[in-house]
């Protein structure tokens, strides 16, 4: 028997149900989120259709004993669970070489700061990783940061014209770059970023050693595009506008890892920049200018190319 659960998006066939059910709960941070996953695991559970009973029988071929699919996130990839052989097979469903490639040096850098890779595809882009118990991340995330700059920090400097050349075909390309250069930023430091550093993606083992998750934002960007993140996300999940006390927080955080950078006017160019970067890598993994998520971020990018064009 194999069930559905919508409103999660997993896959899962009846023998593995109570193992699912046990890796979702434990992954959450406090009890509540963990009594909201159960509520829909319990509610939303239905038997699975043909359509999806073949999605699974087609997933099975990649990995040697599928436990369950987790078909739709906020990600870009199918994520292929075996229990039994405690890997997880990662599928992008828009598959970008050039993020592939780059991926694969940065987790090579990163060492044991992510899952070991156990197989590649540079047909499809399909990663095979061993699969670890994790836990919630007790300790500040500026000390995970501290640890993944350390290894992927590869500094590159590049006009802001010369580097902006990769988004001519991006919305909001040429009023980003004018405003930056209007501003005095000529140049920009650029460097491999995980690109989807926040709290979520930070875990730790039973031994309180850091493991950092989902990588398939993994990209080359100015340089502090982990650190703006990690303060961003926190707006983004909310869909807060980003007022003073968010400048106040970046500010912080920038003024540990990029003192130089830690002029509020400058630290306004650079969200702007992230904020597009950001944008544009959305697109490239085909993402709706319509989703919620595109709509905010491009609202606050206009809210801040205009401020900083006054």
């Amino acid at each position: 028997m194999l069930l559905d659960i919508k409103r999660l998006s997993f896959l899962v066939n009846l023998q593995n149900f109570p193992s699912l059910v046990i890796d979702t709960l434990l992954v959450q941070e406090s009890l509540t989120e963990r009594i909201k996953v159960l509520v829909k695991i319990l509610y939303f559970t239905r038997m699975a259709s043909d359509e999806y009973r073949q999605l699974f029988k087609n997933y099975s071929k990649r990995v040697d004993s599928l436990s369950w699919v987790r078909y739709e996130s906020d990600g870009t990839r199918i994520h292929l669970h075996d229990n039994k052989n405690l890997t997880i097979g990662k599928l992008p469903k828009v598959f970008n070489l050039e993020q592939y490639s780059c991926e694969l040096e940065a987790r090579q850098r990163a060492g044991d700061l992510c899952p070991k890779i156990i197989k590649t595809c540079l047909e499809d882009g399909y990663i095979l990783e061993s699969k670890i118990s994790l836990h919630p991340y007790n300790k500040s995330s500026s000390e995970a940061l501290k640890l993944l700059k350390e290894r992927l920090f590869v500094p590159n400097l590049l006009s802001i014209s010369e580097y902006f050349s990769r988004f001519d075909h991006v919305k909001h390309s040429k009023l980003v770059r004018e405003v930056a250069i209007n501003y005095g930023l000529t140049e920009v430091i650029v460097s491999i970023c995980h690109g989807d550093f926040w709290s979520g993606n930070i875990l730790e083992t039973s031994n309180a050693a850091v493991i950092i998750l989902d990588w398939e934002y993994c990209g080359e960007r100015v340089q502090s595009y982990d650190a703006w993140f990690l303060v961003f996300s926190k707006w983004a999940s909310e869909k807060r506008h980003c007022d003073s006390d968010y400048y106040l927080h970046l500010q912080k955080v920038f003024t540990m890892f990029y003192p130089i950078d830690s002029d509020l006017k400058r630290i306004k160019v650079l969200h702007m920049i992230h904020l597009f970067e950001r944008f544009a890598t959305h697109l490239s993994f085909g993402k709706s200018s319509i989703a919620p998520e595109m709509e905010f971020l491009e609202a606050e990018l206009i809210s801040i190319t205009q401020e900083l064009s006054l």
